[in-house]
């Protein structure tokens, strides 16, 4: 068959129900192949190299990939018809695109014309707008992996994946991507979203209209560091194009345009349509041409939750109590180290490792010793403080984001784009709702709506009423990782890694206005009396008039301040990475004390009763009078303390490195009970109705009697 490689020894003959007929190449995940299904249609088959496939985490990510693959259904995209993320090797086979690349295309026919470019513009960009539709991004969008037909372009070859960066690859120095195409923010290891498509995007354009890349050619590293610090060489743009390019090109993700704006600009007006002859006279003679080369696969890019309906829990074990003896381990993969406080102040206290694989749809109840499902008589098991009330597991990842609870429901986020409603009484799934982005913050409900946040620039409002919560909204303007989000006068404020603290209408989700920072935006604001205050990494505090979103003071600190702020009394109270807690008046901005901790401020601090208590990296959790800012005293945990403390009824809670989550008295500072779980308690306790819930590292959630 003309166009295809030649099989070499060692390759398949058979993959699936496929017979192999031809190579086309080799990528990141593994080498391509052209099949043949029995009734004669050609297809692309990508086969998993063998070291990807021996990893147990690449296989659990490529199953989830292909999930959302399987979702994409763009006209301008190749559709995946088949795949066994279980074989040995695991595969997946996608429709065959016969065509020639635009990387060859321009290589061998020269830029193109201006028309044809917005053609190209409008049409990819739709590709990526049914991409981002189902919350993934390409990341790997470059002039190879456009293929060209007379019906239009076909975005292909997804193959810079998560799965990819969960392997060995990523721990070898091995770039992935493709230089001159990939955004500041992925060269930077950041946390990338749609902007970062749509500055490879611009990039594409610039290579199309000019036939030169956007950065220059030599050294990988040459390439890249222009990427990041210098300006794009546009020489021979057409000046009808530059000004989209350039904003598609720009270094900040939050200013360059979205895909529907971008769309608006292409075409020239909002509905207009463009030309069905869209390519080039010589390209189109070559693709008519019976020579043009088939090539083509289509890898799926970012993780999706697996489908399928939750196994309902079975198991029941003999209660536990707070003696020191750790609970069964779930049959899980070793939670890896923790990755900082950046991340855990952007999912609300936790860190970046989540539920993964089957996530939470694979419960593992623990409860009481009785059969009878817990809480069955109206509320928790008549056990004593510091006992084990329940704990669920997942089959895998630890769940490391707080929970929320309200009305008698639990809500959790996950590692896999899903929101989950649990009763809180029996741990037993009510509902589970797809949402934008990845690792999932700590959720904060309002009302009937959940409010969710996502890594990968996702903010999403969810309708918790009826028997299954639906999206209401979703914002992506951002097009980083925002905080999780606060909830306060009909709007809805997030931070975002982009430095930006955004306010969004909470009904319609519209933007009301945003504030630019010094720095990266690590945790949420706090607002009281029509001021929002955040903290930034540039070393500052500011108060934002939440009206109009304009500055009206800010405070310097020793260090970044990554940490949300409490504001009680007419004070706002914050720490940051100096080892100070800080008291701030809030009309004047000015300082009112200080307090010196054994190191640094991470935990979020909680004011009641004229009391700020707040956790350091010291291992301790500390109890400073509100008014004077001294020490009250303190309790040594086993650990650092990143968890923000939950106080009720004269105890306060907090859970520790070392595993524990620890039940303090607020008037004398002595311990009244430590329950141990099975790994680092990171995220933050929440109190209600009696019960205490808190997430481990270990892969539970836990409901302890307060």
């Amino acid at each position: 068959m003309a166009g295809f490689g030649a099989l070499e020894p060692g390759d398949p003959s058979q993959v699936g129900r496929y017979r192999i007929v031809g190579r086309l190449g080799a990528g990141g995940m593994g080498r391509v192949y052209v099949g043949q299904s029995r009734s004669g249609r050609l297809v692309a088959v990508k086969v998993v190299r063998p070291e990807l496939a021996e990893e147990p985490e690449f296989r659990r990510r490529f199953a989830r990939e292909v999930a959302a693959a399987r979702r994409v259904n763009g006209a301008y995209t190749a559709a995946v018809l088949d795949a066994d993320p279980e074989g040995s090797p695991p595969w997946l086979v996608t429709a065959f695109v016969p065509g020639m690349s635009l990387e060859t295309a321009v290589a061998e026919h020269g830029p193109w014309p201006l028309e044809n470019v917005r053609a190209l513009g409008a049409r990819l960009a739709e590709a990526l707008q049914s991409i981002h539709e189902v919350r993934v991004i390409h990341r790997d969008l470059k002039p190879a992996n456009v293929l060209l037909g007379q019906d239009g372009p076909r975005v292909i070859d997804f193959g810079i994946s998560r799965a990819v960066e969960s392997s060995g690859l990523t721990r070898t120095g091995t770039v992935l991507g493709s230089a001159g195409f990939m955004s500041p923010e992925q060269l930077r290891a950041e946390q990338v979203g749609p902007a970062s498509d749509v500055f490879a995007l611009g990039a594409v354009l610039a290579y199309t209209a000019t036939g030169n890349p956007p950065f220059g050619s030599g050294s990988i590293h040459a390439i890249n560091f222009r990427a990041v610090y210098e300006p794009a060489d546009l020489a021979g743009m057409p000046d009808e194009l530059r000004p989209v390019v350039e904003a598609c090109l720009d270094k900040k993700p939050g200013e360059r345009p979205c895909l529907q704006e971008l769309l608006d600009e292409l075409t020239g007006a909002p509905g207009r349509a463009m030309p069905v002859e869209w390519l080039p006279a010589p390209v189109a003679r070559a693709l008519a041409g019976p020579t043009a080369p088939p090539v083509g696969t289509s890898l799926p890019t970012e993780p999706s939750p697996p489908p399928g309906t939750p196994v309902a829990p079975t198991r029941r074990e003999s209660r536990e109590s707070s003696v020191d003896t750790p609970p069964e381990r779930p049959s899980a993969p070793t939670v890896p180290s923790s990755p900082g406080p950046r991340r855990r102040a952007l999912l609300g206290l936790a860190v970046a490792t989540g539920v993964a694989g089957a996530g939470l749809g694979a419960w593992r109840l623990i409860a009481s010793e009785d059969d009878s499902p817990a809480g069955s008589t109206g509320g928790p098991p008549p056990v004593s403080p510091g006992e084990l009330v329940w704990r669920v597991a997942t089959e895998e990842w630890g769940i490391d984001a707080s929970p929320a609870v309200a009305g008698g429901a639990m809500y959790v986020g996950s590692d896999h784009g899903y929101l989950y409603a649990l009763d809180a009484a029996s741990a037993e799934e009510r509902w589970r709702c797809p949402v934008g982005g990845d690792t999932l913050s700590t959720p904060v409900v309002s009302g009937d709506v959940v409010y969710v946040s996502g890594d990968r620039g996702y903010l999403t409002a969810v309708d918790a009423t009826g028997a299954a919560g639906t999206e209401k909204w979703l914002f992506t303007e951002g097009g980083q990782a925002f905080t999780l989000p606060t909830v306060a006068g009909g709007l809805v404020f997030a931070g975002s890694v982009d430095g930006r603290l955004y306010a969004v209408d909470a009904g319609g989700g519209s933007q009301a206005w945003r504030f630019a920072t010094g720095g990266e935006i690590w945790s949420p604001p706090a607002v009281a009396d029509e001021v929002a205050y955040v903290g930034s990494q540039d070393g500052h505090l500011y108060a934002v008039d939440t009206g109009s979103g304009e500055e009206r003071w800010r405070f310097p600190t020793g260090g970044p301040v990554g940490v949300s702020p409490a504001v009680s009394g007419g004070v706002v109270f914050f720490g940051g990475e100096d080892p100070h807690l800080y008291a701030v008046d809030v009309a004047s901005g000015r300082e009112r004390w200080r307090f010196t901790a054994g190191d640094s401020v991470w935990s979020w601090p909680t004011v009641t009763g004229g009391v700020v208590y707040v956790g350091s990296r010291d291992g301790h959790l500390y109890a400073v009078d509100a008014t004077s800012g001294n020490e009250r005293w303190r309790f040594r945990t086993g650990g650092g303390s990143w968890s923000a403390p939950a106080v009720a009824d004269g105890v306060a809670y907090v859970g520790s490195q070392d595993g524990h989550l620890f039940a303090v008295d607020t008037g004398s500072g002595e311990e009244r009970w430590r329950y141990r779980t099975g790994d680092e308690v990171w995220a933050s306790p929440v109190v209600a109705d009696g019960v205490v819930y808190v997430a481990s590292r270990d892969g539970h959630l836990y409901a302890v009697r307060a």
